[in-house]
This record gives structure tokens, C-alpha cells and sequence, in this order.
């Protein structure tokens, strides 16, 4: 839901907690399945194992970045995180048309993630979203997705 708000402007101000940790590291994971779509793991407040991912997501392409000062269950802002995010998906462009989102991320990072890489106003090659839900029972597995067209 976050991002289909983002996305869209729903709300003219979206305010949220931003404590900002200075951190130089991420740790950036890529598993080619010589695929057209990316599954993009993002690992913030909760971690997420390759387990959690649905049987079709497993077949795409994935790159998992887990953001460097994680402590499960701790919500802080990491600008290193971000632009981690944003490096690796401005290395790939040009390649996938859609993009699966798998996530844990606050909502100060899913905004700056939206905003910073998402929102293009139709310019960019990406033309739709998949956002995955967790499911509640254990082992949390993202299965249900959610599309924003771009």
C-alpha cells in the first residue's frame, strides 16, 4: 500500500520518522537467472531468506540488499541503504521491464526508495511493480502481489 501511495501522490505530505544512521555498508547479494523480470529483496527492519520467496519468484533474477546497521525490529533511516538501492537498480536499467519487490523496509526508506527510483512520470524502462505481501503464518512467505503500473 505504501508504494501504490507513493507512487501515486495520494497525499500531498507523508510524514514519517527519519532518525538518520550513518552507515558505509550494505551487504548486496545478485542470483541471475538469466531472467526478464527482478525480484528485488529489500532486508531492513526484518530479515528475508531465499525460503520466503514464492516458487515463481525463485525463477527471476534477484538481487537482495540487506541494509548494513540492521537490528530486527529497529526502525532507522540509513542513507548509505538507499543509495545502495539506487546504484545497483541504475546498473541494471535498461534490462527488466518488471520489477517484484519483496520488503521489510520502514516507511522513511519506502518513501525515499519510491520517490528516488520509481516515480519517472512513464520515462523509465520499468512498467510495472509487483509488490509481495508476506503471508502471516511462519515461514512469512511473500505471496500475494500487488501491481502499480507505471
Amino acid at each position: 500500500t505504501q508504494f501504490k501511495i507513493i507512487t501515486n501522490d495520494t497525499f500531498k505530505i507523508i510524514e514519517y520518522q527519519e532518525e538518520n544512521i550513518v552507515s558505509n555498508e550494505s551487504i548486496v547479494e545478485f542470483i541471475s537467472n538469466k531472467s526478464r523480470s527482478l525480484t528485488l529483496v529489500l532486508i531492513d527492519t526484518f530479515p528475508i531468506s531465499i525460503g520466503q520467496l514464492n516458487d515463481n519468484l525463485k525463477k527471476t533474477d534477484i538481487l537482495m540488499i540487506t541494509k548494513g546497521d540492521m537490528k530486527a525490529n529497529v526502525r532507522s533511516f540509513n542513507t548509505h541503504f538507499i543509495s545502495t538501492i539506487s546504484e545497483e537498480l541504475y546498473q541494471r536499467e535498461g534490462k527488466y521491464t518488471k520489477i517484484n519487490i519483496c520488503a521489510t523496509t520502514n516507511t522513511a526508506h519506502t518513501y525515499r526508495i519510491v520517490s528516488d527510483n520509481f516515480k519517472k512520470g512513464k520515462r523509465g524502462d520499468i512498467k510495472s511493480l509487483f509488490v509481495y505481501q508476506q503471508n502471516r503464518e511462519h515461514p512469512r512467505v511473500f505471496e500475494k502481489s500487488h501491481e502499480i503500473k507505471l
